[in-house]
């Protein structure tokens, strides 16, 4: 259930993703405006994430940040914890129904990634509730949990 709630959300994200991305622009440089079409994307599931300590650091101008460093063990990595997630990777292609092919609008992609992942936790959140799941935002990694 929850592996299919996840994928449905990354669809329903891919598709508005492709709603703003995938526009094959007319003429030099998109001066003659743009085409909707479609676009083609591979999705490859994980299901731990890399062994990692944090370290707090402090900057020379006394600002606290956070170093992540993967962990290894004897040679091998170190089992990391539990963590479903999909790297998906877009190809940058628009085929429109015209039969025209031209590159993604990445104009559109300029701040978006992040706005796009939280689409993504909205779709997972409401998946998961319509299966009787209680769905609360994380404080402070802000996401379905």
């Amino acid at each position: 259930m929850i592996l299919q709630a996840h994928h449905d959300a990354i669809d329903s994200t891919m598709e508005e993703i492709e709603r703003q991305l995938g526009r094959a622009r007319k003429g030099q440089g998109g001066k003659a405006g743009w085409e909707p079409g479609t676009i083609g994307w591979v999705s490859f599931d994980h299901y731990a994430a890399r062994p990692t300590v944090e370290v707090v650091r402090t900057s020379a101008e006394g600002e606290i940040y956070t170093d992540l460093f993967t962990l290894k063990a004897g040679g091998g990595r170190v089992a990391g914890d539990m963590q479903l997630h999909t790297h998906t990777a877009v190809f940058n292609a628009v085929l429109t129904a015209s039969g025209r092919m031209g590159g993604l609008d990445l104009a559109q992609l300029d701040g978006r990634v992040k706005e796009w992942g939280a689409l993504y936790q909205a779709y997972l959140a409401a998946n998961l509730r319509r299966h009787g799941v209680e769905v609360v935002l994380d404080a402070r990694t802000e996401m379905a949990r």
